[in-house]
C-alpha cells in the first residue's frame, strides 16, 4: 500500500483543486490535500510539513516567483511541481532554473502521478546526497581529532574514512543521475544549451542542442561553424541583435533559420546573455535554443487561411453565440458599406431590411440549434439605405472538445443574378409576343435585305456601263491609233497604252465578277468543249511572257476525256488566274498546266485542274490568308509584284460554284502548286475544226471580203464613243450611219434599211432595249440583227437584251476582234454591189468627222499658245497638229462656258454639281496640256470641296474666266481653227 502523501496545493479555483485531488486519487497516488489561495492561506499551510507542492501559474493576489522562493527558503528540499493552464518556453526555462521541479498543464495531467513520484525520488535523493556530505564532513572533523587524540585508533578511523568514501560515491552517482535527468527535461522541452567562449572562438553546445542542428556530437566547435547554417537572409537580423543588444550589455532574442545536411529548413528561437571583461567586451555568450518550425509552421498556415478569408470575394461574417459580429472581411466592407468598427460587436440584425420572411430566419436557428449548416437567401439592406439580396451559408464552428463557440456566415451578393432571372421570367412569360415581333422583324429586314439585292444589282449595272463607257474609248482608239503609228517610239507607247488598259479592263472584270458573285447574280454556263483546247488556250495567254522569262511550260492532261461540259469562260478564267501568278513569282525553271480525274459517277466527273511552277514559294502562315478577297502574300507598298488579290477569291468562288474546291501547298523558295476542282459532265460530239485563237486571226479579212460595204447604223450617245466605233467600222470597209440615242435610230430605221444595227442600251430619250422593241415590230426588221453593244455586261443584262430581240451582246470596252467576230456571224451572206461600195466611201467620208485641216498650224505657232505644255498635248494627238487644234477647237466649243455654269450652280446653291464641273475641267485641260487651266481648276476642285469662302471661289473663277479668254484669243488667230464641223454626228 502506497504511503499518504501531504499535498499542499496553491489554487484560488476549488473546482480545480478537486479536480486535481480526485484525479491523484483515481491514479491510486493515497494523498492527503490542502489548498491555499492566499498568502494568508499559504503562510498558515508552511507552518506545517508537506511532501509536495502542486502549484498554479497564474493565482489573482499571489506572485508566483515570490510564493517558490518562499517554500524554498522554508523547506528546501520540498519538491515544487507547476501545475498550470498555460505555459510560455522562456517562462518554463526561467523558472526550472529558479528551482521548480517540474511544469504539468492542466488539460494534460497525464505526467502528474509519474512527475509526483520522480520529484519525491528527486527530493529523497538530494537529503540523501546532503546528509551523506554532512556526514562526511563530520568524518574528516572526527578523523581529524582522533589523530590529534590518538594515532592508535588509525585503523577504526580507515574504516570510517573507507565508509564514508562510500557513501560519497553513492551521493556523485545521485548526483549524476539528477543531472542525466536534466538532460532528460532539456529534451522534453527541446531546449538546446549553448555557450561561445568570445577569447578562443569555441563552442560548446548540449546534446539537445546538437541534435536541433542535426550534427553529430562535437561536429560545431567554432562561430564560422555555426554561421554557415545560417540561412542568408537571416543574417543581417541577427548582426543588427548583435550590435543593440549584446553590445549594449542586454538581454538578446531572435528567430532564425538553420540548414540541416538533409536540406532540410528549421526555425531556432535563441535567447542568450554575454558575460563582459574589466573592459566592458564581452568575453563569453550563454543561452538556449528552442526549436520553432512546428511553429512557424502553423503560423503561415494560419496566415494563409487569414488571406484566404479576407481576399475572399464573398461576404464571410463570424459572430459569437448571441450572434454578435466578432469578424468580418474586406468584401462584407465593400458590400455593405459599413466600416470594421461600425459592425463589430453589433448584432447582426443591423442588415436587416424587414424584407426577408421570418420563416427563413425560423430554419436558420433550427439548423444551427441541432449543429447543421443553413443555406439561403437574405434581403438586407446596405448602410446607405440600398438594399441587396444575399445567398448565405451558415456553419457552426465547434471547438476540439465539440463544442460551438461560433457562427460563420459565407455570403454571396445575388442582387444582379435575381434581377437577370426576373428578367427571365418577364421574357418568357411574353415569350409569343416576343417571337411575333422578332417575326416581324425578321420579315422587313428580309424585305430590306432584297430591297439591298436589288439595289446593289441595279448598282453593279451602272457601274459596269459607266467604267466600260471610257474603257471603249480608250481601248479603241488605241487600236485604231496603231493602225496609223508613224514611228517605233509612238508604237511602243500606244502597246504600253494598250497593255495598261486591258491590265485595267482585268481589274475591272475581277471587281465586277467577285461584286456579282457575292450578290448572287453570277451564273454558270452548260456547254460542251475540248479540254485540249482549253488548256492552250489558257497556254497561249501566258506563253509570250513565261519565254520572255526563260520559262518552260508544260500541259499534262492525263487520261481526262477530250470532250467535257461545263463553262469553259470560267474553267478558263480559273486556271488563268493561277497561271498568271504562276508566271508571275517564277523566275526560272518551268510551270506545268496538269487536269486529272479524282472522282467518277456515270457521266459526272470531279475533275482536279493544278498549276504547279518552281516560284518563290509561300510561307505556311500566309497560305491561309490567300484565298481571301483583297489578301496578298506581300501586301507592303514596296512590294515587288502587283495585282488586286481577287484572282485567287474569285477562283475558289467559281470552284466551289462548280461543285469543288480550291487550294495550294507550297514550300518557301522551292515552288507552288495551286490546285481548284470542279464536277463536270463528259461531253459529246467532234472536235472542232480550228481552234478559237486561229478563227479570230482570221476573222477581220474574212469581213474585209464578205461584207465589204454593208450598211449599219450604230445608235450611241457618247460623241467619243461614237468616234471610236465608226473607226473601228470604217477600218474593215463597212459603211456606218450614227444616232445619238434610240429615238432618233427608231426614226432612222423606220426610213432606210440596214444590214445590222448596233445599240448601246442607256441613251437618253429613248434607251436600247424599248428601241429594239420599236424597231422589230417595224415592217422589215423581224430578222435583221440587231446587236448590243453596252458597258452592261451581266448576265442579266443579256437575258434584257434577249428578251427585247436583240440577237447578240458585245461588251464595252469593245475588242476590236469580238465585234469584228459578232458582225461577221450576224451580218447577212449577201454580197455588196458597186453603188454601195461608192456610198460606203462616201458615208466613210462623211461620217469621219476628223480629216486634214486644210490650214493646219505648224508646231511653232502652237508653241506659243499661252499656258500650253506643247509636248503633252501633241502625245495626245500622235504627234499630228491638225488633230490636236480639232481637240482644242472641242475643248473651246465644251468648256468655255463653264464658268458661267458654275456661278449660276453656286447661286442654287448645287454645289457638288458646281464641283463636279469644275473636276471635269481640272481633268480635260491636263490631257491636253493647258497646265495653267488645269492647275487653276484643280485649285477650284479643292476649294468647292471644302466649302471655301465665296470670295476664294469667286477670285479663283474669275482667274480661269482670264486665263480662258486668253487662250481662246491666241486659238482663233491660228489657220483651220475654224474648220470642221466639232463633233462627228
Amino acid at each position: 500500500m502506497n504511503p499518504l502523501l501531504n499535498v499542499l496545493v496553491v489554487e484560488d479555483a476549488t473546482a480545480d483543486f478537486l479536480l486535481l485531488e480526485r484525479y491523484l486519487r483515481q491514479h491510486k497516488v493515497a494523498v492527503e490535500c490542502l489548498r491555499a489561495g492566499t498568502d494568508a492561506e499559504l503562510e498558515a499551510a508552511l507552518q506545517c510539513r508537506w511532501d509536495i507542492v502542486l502549484s498554479d501559474y497564474s493565482v489573482p493576489g499571489m506572485d508566483f516567483r515570490t510564493t517558490l522562493r518562499r517554500i524554498l527558503a522554508q523547506y528546501p528540499e520540498l519538491p515544487v511541481i507547476l501545475v498550470s493552464g498555460s505555459l510560455g518556453e522562456e517562462t518554463a526555462v526561467e523558472l526550472l532554473r529558479l528551482g521548480v521541479a517540474d511544469f504539468i498543464l492542466k488539460g494534460h495531467l497525464t505526467r502528474l502521478p509519474a512527475a509526483i513520484h520522480r520529484a519525491l525520488e528527486e527530493a529523497a535523493e538530494r537529503r540523501a546526497r546532503r546528509e551523506a556530505e554532512a556526514a562526511l564532513r563530520a568524518s574528516q572533523a572526527a578523523v581529524l581529532e582522533e589523530q590529534r587524540q590518538a594515532r592508535l585508533v588509525a585503523l577504526n578511523l580507515m574504516e570510517d574514512a573507507m565508509a564514508a568514501r562510500a557513501r560519497a560515491e553513492s551521493a556523485n552517482a545521485a548526483l549524476r543521475e539528477s543531472e542525466r535527468r536534466l538532460l532528460m527535461a532539456q529534451e522534453g522541452a527541446h531546449v538546446g544549451i549553448w555557450e561561445w567562449d568570445w577569447r578562443d572562438n569555441q563552442l560548446y553546445l548540449s546534446p539537445e542542442c546538437e541534435r536541433l542542428y542535426g550534427i553529430a556530437p562535437g561536429g560545431m566547435r567554432h562561430y564560422a561553424d555555426w554561421l554557415v547554417r545560417v540561412h542568408p537572409d537571416d543574417l543581417s537580423r541577427i548582426e543588427a541583435q548583435w550590435k543593440k543588444q549584446v553590445q549594449q550589455e542586454a538581454v538578446f532574442e531572435l528567430e532564425f533559420r538553420i540548414f540541416l545536411e538533409s536540406g532540410e529548413t528549421r526555425w531556432i528561437f535563441s535567447k542568450g546573455r554575454a558575460q563582459y571583461g574589466p573592459e566592458g567586451q564581452p568575453v563569453l555568450l550563454a543561452g538556449i535554443n528552442l526549436d520553432i518550425t512546428e511553429r512557424k509552421q502553423i503560423e503561415q498556415q494560419l496566415h494563409k487561411l487569414a488571406q484566404a478569408v479576407e481576399q475572399s470575394p464573398d461576404s464571410i461574417v463570424i459572430a459569437n453565440l448571441d450572434a454578435r459580429i466578432e469578424y468580418v472581411n474586406d468584401a462584407f466592407v465593400r458590400v455593405t458599406g459599413y466600416r470594421r468598427d461600425e459592425v463589430i460587436g453589433q448584432n447582426s440584425n443591423i442588415l436587416h431590411s424587414g424584407k426577408t420572411p421570418q420563416k427563413s430566419y425560423d430554419a436558420l436557428w433550427e439548423a444551427l440549434a441541432q449543429g447543421r449548416s443553413w443555406k439561403g437567401e437574405f434581403v438586407n439592406r446596405r448602410k446607405d439605405g440600398s438594399e441587396y439580396v444575399e445567398f448565405a451559408i451558415v456553419t457552426p464552428l465547434r471547438q476540439q472538445n465539440g463544442e460551438i463557440t461560433h457562427y460563420v456566415a459565407v455570403k454571396e451578393d445575388i442582387t444582379e443574378r435575381k434581377r437577370m432571372s426576373a428578367e427571365l421570367d418577364r421574357h418568357r412569360h411574353h415569350l409569343e409576343d416576343l417571337v411575333v415581333q422578332r417575326t416581324h422583324e425578321l420579315q422587313i429586314a428580309k424585305t430590306q435585305a432584297e430591297a439591298a439585292t436589288r439595289a446593289k444589282s441595279s448598282f453593279l449595272t451602272n457601274m459596269s456601263h459607266e467604267i466600260r463607257t471610257p474603257m471603249n474609248a480608250i481601248l479603241g482608239l488605241t487600236h485604231l491609233l496603231q493602225r496609223e503609228c508613224d514611228t517605233p517610239t509612238q508604237g511602243e507607247w500606244l502597246s504600253k497604252i494598250h497593255n495598261a488598259a486591258h491590265h485595267l479592263l482585268a481589274i475591272i472584270d475581277d471587281i465586277l465578277d467577285l461584286s456579282k458573285i457575292e450578290a448572287g447574280k453570277l451564273q454558270l454556263e452548260q456547254a460542251d468543249f475540248a479540254l485540249d483546247g482549253l488548256l492552250d488556250h489558257v497556254q497561249s495567254m501566258v506563253l509570250d511572257a513565261a519565254l520572255a522569262k526563260g520559262l518552260r511550260m508544260e500541259v499534262d492532261s492525263g487520261d481526262v476525256p477530250r470532250r467535257l461540259s461545263g463553262d469553259p469562260t470560267r474553267l478558263g478564267q480559273a486556271l488563268l488566274n493561277y497561271a498568271g501568278n504562276a508566271v508571275k513569282f517564277t523566275a526560272q525553271g518551268y510551270i506545268t498546266l496538269r487536269c486529272r480525274v479524282v472522282a467518277e459517277d456515270g457521266d459526272q466527273l470531279t475533275l482536279r485542274f493544278e498549276v504547279e511552277d518552281t516560284g518563290i514559294g509561300i510561307a505556311p502562315e500566309v497560305l491561309s490568308r490567300l484565298f481571301t478577297a483583297f489578301e496578298q502574300a506581300d501586301a507592303s507598298t514596296t512590294r515587288r509584284f502587283g495585282g488586286t488579290g481577287l484572282g485567287l477569291t474569285i477562283t475558289r468562288h467559281l470552284a466551289q460554284m462548280m461543285g469543288g474546291e480550291a487550294g495550294a501547298c507550297s514550300e518557301p523558295g522551292k515552288g507552288s502548286t495551286f490546285w481548284f476542282t470542279a464536277r463536270l459532265r463528259r461531253g459529246c460530239g467532234a472536235k472542232p475544226a480550228a481552234s478559237l485563237p486561229e478563227v479570230q486571226a482570221e476573222v477581220e479579212a474574212e469581213l474585209r471580203r464578205r461584207h465589204r460595204n454593208a450598211r449599219l447604223l450604230l445608235a450611241e450617245d457618247n460623241p467619243i464613243n461614237r468616234e471610236v466605233a465608226v473607226e473601228l467600222l470604217h477600218a474593215v470597209g463597212l459603211a456606218v450611219d450614227t444616232a445619238k440615242d434610240g429615238q432618233e435610230a427608231l426614226e432612222k430605221a423606220a426610213a432606210q434599211g440596214y444590214d445590222l444595227l448596233l445599240l448601246d442600251m442607256q441613251m437618253p430619250r429613248m434607251d436600247g432595249l424599248e428601241a429594239a422593241r420599236a424597231i422589230r415590230a417595224l415592217p422589215g426588221w423581224q430578222t435583221r440583227p440587231i446587236l448590243a453593244m453596252t458597258a452592261n455586261v451581266f448576265v442579266e443584262d443579256r437575258r434584257a437584251c434577249l428578251d427585247a430581240g436583240m440577237n447578240d451582246f458585245v461588251a464595252k470596252p469593245v475588242e476590236p476582234k469580238a465585234l469584228f467576230a459578232a458582225l461577221l456571224k450576224w451580218l447577212p451572206p449577201a454580197a455588196a454591189s458597186p453603188e454601195q461600195e461608192s456610198a460606203a466611201k462616201a458615208g466613210c467620208c462623211a461620217s469621219c468627222g476628223v480629216g486634214s485641216f486644210p490650214d493646219a498650224p505648224a508646231q511653232a505657232d502652237l508653241a506659243n499658245l499661252p499656258g500650253i505644255d506643247l509636248a503633252q498635248g501633241l502625245a495626245v494627238a500622235r504627234g499630228r497638229t491638225d488633230k490636236y487644234l480639232h481637240l482644242l477647237r472641242l475643248f473651246d466649243e465644251s468648256h468655255s462656258a463653264d464658268m458661267a455654269r458654275i456661278r449660276a450652280l453656286l447661286e442654287e446653291q448645287q454645289c457638288s454639281a458646281a464641283q463636279r464641273l469644275a473636276h471635269s475641267l481640272k481633268g480635260v485641260a491636263s490631257t491636253l496640256g493647258a497646265v495653267r487651266l488645269a492647275g487653276q481648276a484643280a485649285q477650284l476642285d479643292a476649294a468647292l470641296k471644302q466649302s471655301a469662302a465665296g470670295n476664294d471661289v469667286t477670285a479663283l473663277i474669275d482667274a480661269i474666266e482670264l486665263e480662258f479668254a486668253a487662250l481662246r484669243a491666241a486659238l482663233v488667230n491660228l489657220p483651220g481653227f475654224h474648220g470642221s464641223p466639232s463633233v462627228p454626228a
